[in-house]
């Protein structure tokens, strides 16, 4: 009796006739279905006593057509063909015939078993036929997956003495030509490697780099060589034979478009004759390598590195912005070394109604910088708030009549350290936009995400703080910061006469104790329109304790900000 089980009309036994062959089995079971694997069926063989099988895997296109016995073997007693459908998982339906292989190993006889994994129909393990080649095993596996990487592959192979050895496949040549010289014939318990152009490969390939650094010892070293740089995947790779510096580009995915092709260097670890360790460096053409050139393509040694360097001045898509009262606002394409004033000219220069006085111009570098800053402002004020409350404590225990004015003391200061938890960094930096359009200032070198802002121009001149009535007033050339402040109702009786200061539209602030005096920037203490005048409270006739005085310090840098923004109308 002889079976045929799978994808044809009627599958079962049959009985065994005269020089039948395989072409006679499928005939009798009225021929395949359709969606039929016609390039690779299996045939199941016992042997005579049932204790050994054999699975000898055929192209039913072959076995149709022939009458030999290669390609339509005659059947034996008990023999079973297995006739694969192109769409079912065939790996459960060979599974059970993969382990009664795997049940009869024995030592130094290994099952005759191959592995096929990655980028493919369906990856597991499969028989290994006579004269079982890789394209064979590709093509039992129902063919490669869309963006296989057809130029690197590897196959994994277990010698005798159980060490593993690491052999190149390139598919594009294995299966232009099935059966050539690039077609390497397999053993039992041989591993076909494919990869996806597109995915992590270091996952797979760090398992085999281990192997081979375990089984490294004296005398010999790993086989193993890494890439580093401009590589679309840096790792470490197994070192093939012949392997060269063409071959790790391709193992590591190819070079990225940054890459130097001008000079890549390899770096060499060797032991000297007093069995001292050694560093060198090699230098190679890496365009010429790439290309084929056996005058660069240099022969790869255990260890290697080699590095692919950067193309000088690379940079990638460093961008600012511009918005507000421009004629172009947008964001822009940097290069190295461009310089705000150019930025202006590339943006068509301020509108009519743009204030270049008050320009913001932010940049990431500073608002990290401002953030790092307050983080420490807040742990400061956090460990003086809780002195002050130990001060008060004990002044409450002399005069319990001051119990209330400590309560609010300390809800004034917690109101403080919220404020400036809460704030947002600007990272601004404070410019003098018309003079460095003009070329009287020193100009601003741009650097990737640098922001400015052009506001419309500004008719108001704000004042806050210890005045009867903070407000917004029209700007008039001719009045007077006294006189700005009259018009706000005067100060209060809590002001601090000798702290009031302006902040700039531009951002810098200037002392109004005196008309000369600035903090940043040079400039008169004259109002223009866009400033604002800032009266402090005088605290140190609230609290008799010094420390508050500085909650006073710390709420005048943080009004600073957020009176500037206000003052830009940004936000």
């Amino acid at each position: 009796v002889v079976s045929i089980k799978g994808n044809v009309r009627y599958p079962g036994d049959y009985p065994l006739e005269s020089n039948m062959r395989v072409s006679d089995l499928v005939r009798a079971s009225l021929d395949v279905l359709p969606a039929t694997d016609m390039h690779y069926a299996i045939l199941r063989r016992e042997s005579n006593n049932r204790d050994h099988i054999t699975l000898r895997p055929l192209s039913l296109n072959k076995v149709m057509s022939a009458v030999d016995e290669k390609a339509n073997p005659l059947l034996h007693p008990r023999d079973q063909l297995i006739v694969l459908s192109l769409t079912d998982d065939r790996n459960e339906v060979i599974s059970e015939y993969i382990t009664e292989l795997q049940l009869q190993a024995r030592n130094g006889e290994p099952e005759p078993v191959v592995t096929i994994s990655g980028n493919i129909k369906y990856a597991g393990d499969y028989p290994l036929g006579p004269n079982m080649r890789v394209s064979d095993l590709v093509s039992a596996s129902l063919n490669l997956l869309p963006e296989t990487d057809m130029q690197y592959a590897l196959l994994q192979r277990i010698e005798a003495d159980g060490t593993t050895t690491v052999l190149p496949v390139f598919l594009r040549a294995v299966l232009s030509a099935p059966g050539n010289a690039s077609d390497i014939a397999l053993r039992a318990r041989d591993k076909l490697i494919l990869f996806n152009k597109n995915t992590v490969r270091q996952w797979v390939i760090g398992e085999i780099v281990s192997d081979l650094k375990r089984q490294a010892k004296l005398g010999q070293p790993a086989l193993v060589v890494s890439i580093d740089g401009r590589v679309k995947e840096a790792g470490a790779y197994p070192l093939t034979q012949g392997m060269r510096v063409s071959d790790i580009v391709l193992a590591a995915g190819g070079l990225e478009e940054a890459a130097y092709s001008m000079v890549a260097e390899i770096t060499r670890f060797t032991v000297g004759q007093d069995s001292e360790f050694q560093t060198s460096h090699l230098t190679v053409n890496l365009g010429k390598a790439v290309a084929g050139d056996l005058s660069e393509n240099t022969l790869l040694e255990p260890h290697d590195i080699l590095t692919v360097k950067q193309i000088p001045d690379w940079l990638e898509q460093n961008t600012v912005s511009i918005t507000g009262e421009v004629k172009f606002p947008g964001t822009y394409p940097i290069a190295k070394g461009e310089t705000l004033a150019q930025l202006m000219i590339r943006a068509g220069g301020a509108t009519d109604l743009g204030d270049s006085e008050a320009a913001f111009f932010s940049r990431e570098a500073l608002r990290d910088r401002e953030l790092m800053a307050r983080r420490q402002l807040v742990l400061d004020l956090e460990m003086d708030a809780a002195l002050i409350q130990k001060d008060m404590a004990n002044q409450v225990s002399q005069d319990p009549n001051s119990s209330g004015k400590a309560n609010a003391a300390l809800t004034s200061m917690q109101q403080v350290i919220d404020q400036i938890k809460e704030s947002e960094a600007a990272g601004r930096l404070v410019i003098d936009l018309p003079n460095i359009v003009a070329q009287r200032s020193e100009d601003i070198l741009l650097k990737n995400g640098d922001q400015l802002h052009i506001p419309q121009r500004i008719q108001e001149v704000g004042i806050t703080g210890e005045v009867m009535s903070a407000a917004s007033m029209l700007y008039s050339p001719s009045m007077t910061l006294e006189q700005y402040i009259e018009a706000a109702g005067g100060l209060t009786s809590q002001a601090d006469t000798d702290r009031i200061y302006v902040i700039k539209s531009n951002g810098s602030i200037v002392a109004a104790e005196s008309k000369a005096s600035t903090l940043l920037n040079g400039r008169a203490a004259t109002i223009d329109p866009g400033d604002v005048i800032m009266v402090p409270m005088d605290l140190e006739h609230v609290s008799e304790l010094t420390r508050w005085t500085n909650i006073s310090q710390i709420s005048y840098q943080f009004a600073i900000t957020a009176a500037s923004i206000m003052a830009l109308g940004i936000f």
